[in-house]
């Protein structure tokens, strides 16, 4: 009774397999291999160099004569890809460059998709949005459904023309005014136009730009080149200037006489830090604070106010005027005698 086994069943061209016989009684074989392959060998091997689905028939002959066969249908299965790929889209032009990419392998039921640019697919019509000027090679590796590949590069296959246009900011957040530095790294450009979203433009290459008012600002950068190609780019985050807080205040008294106790009034707004400096080497941190004068001077008071985001603002008050009290005093050229008495009084004051 004839029997067999073999070393693989599937596989991609070119296949090597082993054919071991487990044949009962047997001293001869005769094995068809679905290819128009034979052989007489006890324990053959052949290698499929075609793709396809082989059956293998093996007759066994005993000492006898007598004969028996075996068919496997079937048994064997080679796969081979023939990887292919075109475009029904332009392949060259102004930045960006959308390309359509079909494929046109045969056999295959997987793909993986090289675009030169980093970007890679495993769709089987790929949609690729080429950015960055210049020449990519395209790849396509098909796999059957055994995993077998084939491999198509075409060199230089998509142009991409026309500027890049790219920045980075240094300092994109603070209080105003905001002074942002903007480092262009455009390439392929002659002319370039910046918009720095609060109604200002520039035309040099790397500027720097002063926001006055607190807001949010999208700053976005226009390249062109002398084919009239262009490119934009924009901040991903806006400039963001915060509101800056306005220190003001007003004493309870202007003036008055020495010790002077005097109330001040916080009106700042947008501050919650303050320092106040009264003049006469006195501070404090309170909101709205109450300082006794005991000298008698000119005291210039300056407020600091601080906003939650750090930014500062000053107001001075130009002068505390505390007058010195005066002291009464007076004496008598004679203080007793008869009378009628005579006294004269000096004023000491």
């Amino acid at each position: 009774k004839p029997d067999f086994n073999v070393s693989v069943s599937h596989g991609c061209v070119p296949l090597s397999v082993s054919f071991t016989d487990q044949s009962n009684n047997a001293v001869s074989w005769m094995w068809s291999f679905g290819n128009g392959s034979f052989s007489s060998d006890q324990n053959p091997s052949i290698v499929y160099d075609s793709a396809g689905v082989y059956s293998i028939e093996l007759i066994a002959t005993s000492a006898f004569g007598c004969t028996d066969t075996l068919i496997n249908y079937s048994m064997i299965t080679v796969q081979q890809v023939f990887v292919g790929f075109f475009s029904s889209s332009v392949l060259d032009g102004c930045n960006p460059v959308l390309v359509s990419l079909s494929d046109s392998s045969v056999n295959a039921s997987g793909w993986k998709w090289n675009f030169g640019d980093g970007n890679t697919s495993t769709v089987k019509n790929p949609l690729h949005i080429y950015t960055y000027p210049g020449k990519y090679s395209v790849s396509l590796i098909a796999f059957s459904s055994l995993g077998c590949p084939d491999t198509l590069v075409i060199p230089d296959y998509v142009t991409v023309t026309g500027p890049y246009a790219q920045f980075t900011a240094e300092n994109t957040s603070g209080c105003p005014p905001l002074h942002v530095t903007f480092n262009n790294q455009t390439v392929n450009s002659n002319s370039i136009v910046w918009y720095f979203g609060n109604g200002d433009t520039s035309h040099v290459w790397s500027p720097q730009h002063s926001f006055n008012l607190d807001g949010t600002y999208a700053v976005s950068l226009f390249a062109e080149d002398t084919q009239g190609c262009k490119s934009n780019f924009s901040l991903a985050s806006p400039v963001t200037v915060f509101p800056a807080p306005i220190a003001n205040f007003i004493p309870s008294v202007e003036s008055g006489c020495a010790p002077l106790p005097v109330s001040f009034f916080n009106l700042s707004v947008l501050a919650d830090t303050f320092l106040w400096n009264y003049g006469d080497n006195s501070f404090s941190s309170d909101s709205a604070p109450e300082h006794n004068y005991i000298s008698s001077g000119q005291y210039p008071v300056t407020l600091f106010a601080w906003s939650a985001y750090g930014c500062a603002d000053t107001f001075v008050y130009e002068s505390m005027d505390v007058k010195q009290v005066p002291v009464a005093d007076f004496s008598a050229d004679v203080t007793n005698g008869c009378a009628p008495l005579t006294v004269n009084f000096s004023n000491d004051s």
